[in-house]
């Protein structure tokens, strides 16, 4: 697995999606210690994402573990999501 994929291509498509399609708030909370996903419904998502600050995986092939940094793949978060 990669941090990144896990909030680019799951986390925050997911709580677009709901909020688009459904004028729902969504939050997706991943925890990266176990690779499970907490939703909640009526939580706006985090102005200052936390997702944003989580680092490369240990098992990912392309992971620079620079002591905690975040994954250099994140990219900037999302503006008005």
């Amino acid at each position: 697995g990669c941090t990144a994929s896990c909030t680019n291509f799951c986390k925050i498509p997911t709580q677009r999606f709901f909020k688009e399609a459904f004028g729902v708030d969504a939050r997706l909370d991943p925890n990266h210690e176990d690779g499970s996903c907490m939703m909640t419904f009526g939580v706006a998502p985090a102005v200052n994402d936390p997702a944003f600050d989580a680092p490369c995986y240990t098992t990912c092939a392309k992971g620079k573990c620079d002591g905690g940094a975040p994954c250099h793949r994140l990219g900037e978060p999302p503006k008005g999501l």
